[in-house]
Formats: C-alpha cells, sequence, structure tokens
C-alpha cells in the first residue's frame, strides 16, 4: 500500500499514518475473518499497485489514539490484550478494547452520526462476538456486549431531533451469540477465506457490498412522500397513468462500498463498474 499526500499535510501526520505498526501473527485476524473473501484476496494480488491519501487515513488515526488513551483507565480488567484460538487448522487472533467489570467487553469507534442512526450494524456484532469467544477461551467470562461510538460530526444543535444522538458518545449494546453459535460462525468464514486462498474466492454478497437494488418511486405531483417504491418500472407507470397526477422516479441499483469504501473496487469485476459510478458522483 502507498501512501500519497495529495493535499500537502504536515509530515508529522504522515509519518503517524506511514508508520502503522499493526500486525496480528496469526493466520488471519478477526477484522480478516469478517471481511470478504474476495477484498482480502484482491488486496494482497494488487498490493503494490493500491494507495491511499494521508487525509483519508486521518480518523483511522484518530480511532487508533483513542485505543491508546483507553490503556490511561486503568480499570479491573483487560484493555487490547491480543488473543487467538485455532480453528480448522488456522491461528485467529483478536484484540478487544477493554473487558472489564468482570463480563462486559467493550468496542471503541469514531464514526459517523449516520452510523450510529442506520443502527444494526452486522459487522460490528460479529466483531465483538468474535472477540468475546476469544476471551471466554482464554478464562474471561463474557456477559455483555457494546459499542462505544466516538461520533465524530456531532453536532450539538442537533441534539433537539428525536433520533438524533444526545451526545457525542453514544453506547450501542450488541446481541450475545452463545458459544456454539459463534464458534460455528467462525469456522464457516475460517474455510470460506481457506478456499478463497485455494482460488475458489467468492464474490461479494449484497449485505458486504452495502448494496440497494434500483427501485421506481411514485409521487403525487409536487409531494416528497412516496406513494409507493416499486421493484419493477412496469408496475410504477401503471400506477402513475391511473391516477395521472403522479409522476415516477428512477433510483439506479447503488452498492455502496464499492462506490467509495473500497480501495480494490478499481480492480474488482464486480465493484469496478460501481466504483466509476461513485466517481462521477
Amino acid at each position: 500500500m502507498n501512501i500519497t499526500n495529495r493535499h500537502n499535510l504536515p509530515a508529522p501526520l504522515v509519518a503517524a499514518v506511514a508508520n502503522d505498526d499493526y500486525h496480528h501473527n496469526s493466520d488471519i485476524s478477526v477484522t480478516g475473518l469478517i471481511s470478504p473473501p474476495q477484498i482480502r484476496m484482491l488486496r494482497k494480488q494488487y498490493s503494490a499497485q493500491l494507495s491511499e491519501d494521508v487525509s483519508d487515513r486521518i480518523w483511522v488515526l484518530l480511532g487508533q489514539a483513542v485505543h491508546t488513551i483507553l490503556e490511561r483507565a486503568n480499570v479491573d480488567g483487560a484493555a487490547e490484550e491480543r488473543l487467538s484460538v485455532e480453528i480448522a487448522g488456522w491461528s485467529v487472533s483478536g484484540k478487544g478494547d477493554l473487558w472489564h467489570d468482570q463480563g462486559t467487553l467493550s468496542d471503541y469507534k469514531v464514526t459517523s452520526v449516520w452510523s450510529y442512526l442506520i443502527g444494526d450494524r452486522w459487522e460490528w456484532q460479529a466483531q465483538l462476538n468474535l472477540y468475546a469467544y476469544l476471551f471466554v477461551k482464554h478464562g474471561m467470562p463474557v456477559e455483555k456486549l457494546q459499542n462505544v461510538l466516538i461520533l465524530r460530526d456531532w453536532q450539538a444543535s442537533k441534539a433537539v431531533e428525536s433520533d438524533y444522538p444526545k451526545a457525542s458518545v453514544a453506547v450501542l449494546p450488541q446481541r450475545l451469540w452463545t458459544l456454539a453459535d459463534a464458534e460455528s460462525y467462525l469456522e464457516t468464514r475460517v474455510r470460506l477465506h481457506q478456499s478463497a486462498a485455494e482460488g475458489d474466492c467468492p464474490p461479494c454478497t449484497d449485505q458486504e457490498r452495502w448494496a440497494k437494488p434500483e427501485k421506481w418511486v411514485v409521487r403525487k405531483a409536487g409531494q416528497k412522500a412516496a406513494v409507493k417504491w416499486c421493484d419493477r418500472e412496469e408496475e410504477a407507470r401503471e400506477l402513475a397513468e391511473k391516477y395521472r397526477s403522479m409522476s415516477v422516479e428512477h433510483y439506479p441499483a447503488v452498492a455502496r462500498r464499492c462506490q467509495q469504501y473500497c480501495e480494490v473496487a478499481p480492480f474488482c469485476p464486480q465493484g469496478r463498474e460501481f466504483y466509476e459510478k461513485g466517481k462521477q458522483r
């Protein structure tokens, strides 16, 4: 991965981003395991051609800084401890942010208010449950899971809105899986990544691509509220013609990860089209 500095940011920031010492000394990490196999394999294949600008890594850098600050907490528990287990012949490792109160596992994230508002983040739940599995296997019971979200774009002026978070930090509880369910998920993901490494790499799922299919929305003239969202254009046109005073608007299919958040999208036969659309916006 090549680091660029298109905006001529200060050298200390560039050095801090470039000197990321992350390593896991295992066959795969929890975060790698949750990631789509296709993305992981393309990262390996095109590593010399990938680049990322320093400006795009600032929030990641601040997230790492939060983890460093947690070391000051001095709570009765374990912070930033890397643990590992062997599953289907591979070693899997993970580093939970903070295990405390004899059973609460917290993962801290610097993220957006939008991420908080959309609620059900499958990747966050899976990540915490795999960390919980590691902790339990190393003799530390887990009874409660939570994401602690530091909302980087929080605005006090919007806190009066009903759904808007009331502070710049929000706690998001996550459902705790059974140990058997966590182990089953672990083994399934390991075997999926093993198959990908051997050449049988599945495409990313719609869930992994954060995809939505194309839709046609029918509205009354002059109104923003939708009368109906349709999967087929013909259905939308028929409804609009039936009541005459209605319009039809087309919403093309989107894959937000491919369009905005996947560094290998330019090299991906599945994501390249959406990546190009994202560049044109």
